[in-house]
C-alpha cells in the first residue's frame, strides 16, 4: 500500500477540499481531521478500507459543528467563517525500520500541508536530502507561502528550508 495512492484515491470531489490528513504506515492507515458531513466521512472510509494493502483503517475524523447528518438535505444556514488557526504540530514522528529518512521527511510535510487550509490546494513538490528540504511550485499568496514554509520547519529531522516558492499562480 502506497500512501500516495491512497492520497491519490481521496483527492476526488468532494473530498479533495475536505480537509482530511491521511498517514499510512505498514498496512494502517490513519485519517484525521474535520469534514463538513457524515456522507464524507463514510466516503473517505470506504475508500481507504478498499485501497489494496490497507490491513486497518484509524479513525480520527470529527465532524464539524455546522455538519448535515446523513440522511437529512436540510436547508443551507450560513456559518461565519472562524479564523484561521493552523493546525498544531503533530508529535515527532520516527520513521519506521527500513524507511529513507528524507522520503519520511518529505512525506510527513506533504501530510501536513493536506491538512492545512492555507495550503492543501497548492501546488507544492518537497524533497529532502539530508534534512535539507526544498520547497518548489506556487501558492496564492504570501500567507500561504509562509505557512509552507513554517510547516516544513516543524517537521522532526528538518535541519534547513530551501523556499523556491513562488506567489501567484
Amino acid at each position: 500500500m502506497s500512501e500516495n495512492a491512497l492520497r491519490t484515491e481521496l483527492a476526488q470531489e468532494p473530498i479533495r477540499h475536505s480537509g482530511l490528513g491521511v498517514f499510512a504506515s505498514g498496512g494502517v492507515v490513519t485519517l484525521t481531521g474535520e469534514v463538513d458531513s457524515e456522507s464524507l466521512h463514510q466516503e473517505a472510509l470506504s475508500i481507504a478500507t478498499a485501497t489494496p494493502g490497507v490491513q486497518r483503517v484509524e479513525d480520527r475524523v470529527q465532524l464539524s459543528a455546522a455538519a448535515t447528518p446523513a440522511g437529512t438535505s436540510g436547508e443551507i444556514t450560513p456559518v461565519p467563517p472562524e479564523p484561521v488557526q493552523p493546525p498544531p504540530a503533530p508529535p515527532a514522528l520516527e520513521p519506521p525500520a527500513g524507511t529513507d529518512q528524507d522520503e519520511w521527511i518529505a512525506t510527513q510535510i506533504l501530510a501536513r500541508y493536506f491538512q492545512d487550509v492555507l495550503v492543501k490546494d497548492a501546488s507544492i513538490t518537497v524533497s529532502s536530502s539530508g534534512g535539507t528540504v526544498t520547497l518548489q511550485g506556487s501558492v496564492p499568496n504570501e500567507a500561504a507561502r509562509q505557512q509552507a514554509v513554517r510547516i516544513a520547519k516543524e517537521i522532526g529531522g528538518v535541519a534547513q528550508v530551501d523556499d523556491r516558492i513562488t506567489v501567484g499562480r
